[in-house]
């Protein structure tokens, strides 16, 4: 379907002054309805065009269903199922960049700044965890969480990685829908 090149970004500015109302206005309970419907709503606008791939429409189905999840965060068994999702999302954006990413030729500096940086993350992932308090946590919480941290920490690094490497609309465009997933989170 051809729709003009205006109608996402009006749809997404529209959400994000929704979205801000919200979240100054309302609850986070109220919030999350309005997450999941933004979900719904960016879901229906990628099947109503018809231009996904497969990998794309398996991202779509699973921020959709994971945002409804949100909704019940505090049921244990949703809370399980939102984090594999979430997982599974980032992993996914990861697999849409990383044969890219192989033919990436880095030097030695930039590996030394990437492992410091990476440990930097990997403390604050173990600090954060410790955060969290003991009524969210069940069986495999802390495993899941730590996975969640760094499936968080390899997306951003090769989005970051991509970005520099090919500076263009599509990088700049996964690196803003990866920061934006990860803020929202």
């Amino acid at each position: 379907m051809n729709l003009s090149k205006f109608t996402l970004p009006i749809i997404t500015a529209i959400l994000i002054i929704i979205n801000i109302w919200v979240m100054l206005e309302f609850s986070t309970e109220v919030s999350d309805y309005v997450r999941f419907g933004d979900m719904l709503v960016f879901f229906a606008f990628l099947l109503f065009t018809r231009t996904y791939k497969k990998k794309h429409l398996l991202l779509f189905v699973l921020l959709t269903a994971s945002d409804g999840f949100i909704i019940f965060y505090k049921i244990p068994i949703f809370n399980l199922l939102t984090f594999v999702m979430r997982i599974c999302i980032y992993f996914l954006l990861l697999s849409l960049v990383v044969k890219k990413l192989k033919r990436l030729k880095v030097e030695l500096s930039q590996v030394a700044v990437f492992g410091v940086v990476l440990l930097i993350n990997i403390f604050l992932l173990f600090a954060l965890a410790e955060m969290v308090p003991s009524h969210y946590e069940y069986d495999s919480f802390r495993t899941l969480f730590y996975i969640y941290g760094l499936a968080i920490i390899l997306v951003v690094s090769a989005a970051i990685s991509y970005s520099n490497r090919y500076e263009n609309k599509i990088s700049l465009y996964f690196i803003a829908a990866v920061l934006g997933l990860i803020f929202s989170d």
